[in-house]
């Protein structure tokens, strides 16, 4: 959680998208592309993990989040991958969907993988705290609270291919 308070503090990050073509936006622009497809590349501020999704908070943690995207773990033929580093804000990628304002019901399941995800969450990597080199790791706590998103902007994936495969360095990023 310090990590990812840290994250957010440091850098407000535009948003890249793409529709016809390519603009790059600012947060208070985003609601400017409901119900377009877009390409976004974010750094996640905070996140969630379902029995079905991955909830990625964008600009603030849930739930005074801006923006979440919505990762749904099976498409119905075969499951989604999301990348560690994408999911708890190390590396970015990039997304690609409809923005909507969300009027879904809230998501109450619990995550039967959270010890899977917290132990290779919660592993000692090399990060840089102001200019000196240490060991550390952020602490995954499953949250317990259902994750409601309705009136919220979303972007829901649903298939592997919304999900680029190049990743990215995050700049402001403590690891």
């Amino acid at each position: 959680m310090k990590r990812l308070l840290i994250i957010f503090f440091l850098g407000i990050l535009s948003v890249s998208c793409v529709s016809a073509q390519t603009d790059t936006i600012g947060l208070n622009q985003i609601h400017q592309y409901i119900n377009k497809t877009v390409t976004i590349k974010v750094q996640t501020s905070d996140f969630d993990s379902r029995a079905e999704c991955w909830y990625l908070y964008l600009f603030g943690f849930y739930p005074n989040q801006q923006f979440t995207i919505m990762v749904k773990k099976h498409n119905g033929t075969k499951p989604i991958k999301l990348n560690t580093d994408v999911l708890i804000g190390r590396q970015m990628a990039y997304f690609t969907g409809t923005i909507v304002n969300y009027d879904g019901q809230p998501d109450s399941s619990a995550n039967p993988d959270s010890k899977k995800l917290s132990n290779k969450i919660n592993v000692d990597r090399p990060m840089t705290i102001g200019g000196t080199p240490v060991m550390g790791h952020m602490i995954y706590k499953p949250k317990t609270t259902p994750v409601d998103l309705k009136g919220k902007l979303v972007m829901i994936i649903s298939d592997q291919k919304q999900i680029g495969k190049k990743l990215y360095p995050v700049i402001t990023s403590i690891y």
